[in-house]
């Protein structure tokens, strides 16, 4: 709530009193009330830890812009639809990540200078792009506009590799850059100037800046036995790839590394291993090290890791040893934290806690799934033994393996909810039952009044996903797209059949959803359906690589 208050009242400088003059520059309001709010509320509520969420930001965008479905953070827009689709992760979450690498390098004092004067000049009128370069550059004396243009106006980011030699008793760091793409080998290559932070593992509070302005560069940085990480602090908009004996360095060391980059360096690996240039078991072997972790981000980043791995592993033969492995993992982490939230613990604790339980319900954990369904069956009798930081995972894990009378009594608790959050919690648990008789009960829900419109039709998605029907709900939707359209938003209607689609992995969906899309919604709703098609062929790419190396992974580990 925080940071939506915070987003929102950043408009009123980033929007109202500065206005951008069209919408291919939409950024300047949206990315930087997305960075804006995260300072704030970074600044206001330390304890949140909000500094080290923007990595999880950062890695999320990074994800989509690596795809060939990509696009400049300023686009050409010539009509609605493209405004509408315009308000996407690129604008919001590239666009914030951008400027947090670009304070960094520049400084707080000469960046909140150059915002400043940027304001001041132009407010109660519009502006562009390079309006906003030429303040920054006059208030910190660097090339702001040369460095900064490429990260606007071209597509992607760029892969930094990182090599090291012991030249004279000095190490010398050699970094290049290539285009960093996922399955997009006939990607335009493209070059950024990059500001990348270096850091000694044995000094990890004083880095210094490399500029990366070409190719290739070589710089002296540290003596032949210091340890070399790239983006330290985790500010930079660009992914790493060590050369071996550097990352076998890093892994070895990285419970010493600072949480930002403990956090960049699970970030990097994993979306190496999606770009294929590196192997899952590189990641799961980070992950192993990190077992005694105890930072929400880094955490959270791994069981998240660990959740799309489960996806992959639907209906899949190696999916029980994966889960076990996956439950060992989680476990210690519940058995630190415990059921009960504790007076003094942390906020991100809670939050941890709540993921925690989410996941070990979602693999099976037998004795969660009981503790649930303990807990729901109190909870039905006086709601006020259920903390709030409990409710979603309680009622997802009970409404998961709940039979009809469990269903039927979350949906009289979601008719009689008196809230919008509330509500939703109910039908989500609903929605997400494994058994497809409860499932078909829902999606003929989508048809009816009994909440809002822009509730019902996204029963079908929620099918889909949170209880693994997919091929239920899709055929259900394609029977009725006419009626569950009705009831979408127009601003919405672009995404919600690859909303539907989103959760199958088999490229031969994509392929569908990108027909289908076309031929009848037309060309104005395809940049979202390509964007889904991607992220659906990825999931099957991983299938095929990953899966095969994943599983004899996990058979070691048992064998240990």
């Amino acid at each position: 709530v925080f940071g939506v208050v915070a987003h929102e009242m950043a408009h009123q400088w980033f929007g109202d009193l500065v206005t951008m003059a069209w919408w291919d520059n939409l950024w300047l309001n949206e990315g930087f009330a997305s960075w804006m709010a995260a300072k704030v509320s970074d600044a206001l509520n330390p304890e949140w830890q909000v500094s080290l969420n923007a990595g999880g930001t950062k890695s999320g965008v990074m994800n989509v812009d690596a795809w060939r479905t990509t696009h400049p953070i300023q686009q050409p827009v010539t009509n609605e639809s493209q405004a509408n689709d315009a308000f996407d992760n690129i604008t919001y979450d590239k666009g914030q990540s951008f400027l947090r690498m670009l304070e960094n390098y520049l400084g707080e004092n000469a960046f909140r200078k150059g915002i400043r004067q940027y304001l001041a000049e132009h407010e109660f009128s519009n502006t562009t792009t390079a309006d906003l370069w030429n303040a920054l550059g006059a208030a910190s004396g660097k090339p702001v506009k040369q460095m900064a243009a490429g990260w606007t106006e071209q597509p992607g980011f760029p892969v930094v590799t990182v090599s090291t030699a012991c030249v004279n008793g000095r190490q010398v760091v050699t970094l290049e850059q290539k285009r960093f793409t996922v399955q997009y080998p006939d990607a335009a290559p493209l070059q950024w100037t990059i500001p990348v932070a270096l850091m000694d593992l044995a000094h990890p509070n004083a880095p210094a800046f490399a500029m990366l302005n070409g190719e290739k560069t070589s710089v002296p940085f540290g003596g032949c036995n210091s340890v070399i990480k790239a983006n330290a602090g985790d500010a930079g908009y660009y992914v790493t790839l060590y050369e071996p004996a550097l990352f076998a360095k890093l892994r070895q060391g990285i419970t010493n590394l600072p949480a930002a980059d403990r956090l960049n360096l699970l970030d990097d690996t994993w979306l190496m291993v999606q770009g294929g240039r590196a192997s899952s078991s590189d990641y799961l072997d980070l992950a192993q090290s990190l077992k005694g972790d105890t930072t929400y981000q880094v955490l959270n980043q791994i069981i998240s890791v660990l959740d799309g791995i489960d996806g992959l592993e639907q209906g899949q033969p190696g999916r029980a040893a994966f889960r076990k492995f996956a439950c060992g993992w989680v476990r210690p982490l519940l058995d630190r934290l415990g059921w009960e939230p504790r007076a003094a613990e942390a906020p991100t604790d809670r939050l941890l806690r709540s993921h925690v339980l989410t996941s070990l319900g979602y693999y099976g954990d037998a004795a969660v799934i009981k503790e649930a369904q303990v807990r729901f069956a109190a909870f039905l009798k006086d709601q006020r033994t259920l903390p709030a930081d409990l409710r979603g995972p309680v009622l997802m894990i009970a409404g998961r393996y709940g039979d009809r009378a469990t269903y039927e009594q979350l949906h009289d608790l979601a008719r009689a909810a008196k809230g919008t959050e509330e509500r939703q919690l109910y039908y989500r648990a609903m929605a997400g039952a494994l058994d497809p008789e409860l499932a078909t009960l829902t999606l003929s829900m989508s048809l009816t009044d009994e909440t809002v419109p822009q509730e019902t039709a996204y029963f079908v998605a929620q099918v889909a996903g949170l209880g693994e029907h997919q091929e239920q709900a899709w055929d259900f939707a394609r029977r009725h797209m006419p009626e569950l359209l009705a009831q979408v938003e127009s601003f919405r209607r672009n995404t919600y059949v690859p909303g539907i689609m989103g959760s199958f992995s088999d490229a031969a969906r994509a392929d569908e959803l990108e027909a289908y899309v076309k031929d009848n919604l037309g060309e104005d709703a395809m940049t979202k359906a390509r964007e889904t098609a991607a992220a659906i062929r990825l999931k099957a790419a991983l299938k095929e690589r990953e899966l095969p190396v994943i599983d004899k992974w996990v058979a070691e580990q048992a064998a240990k």
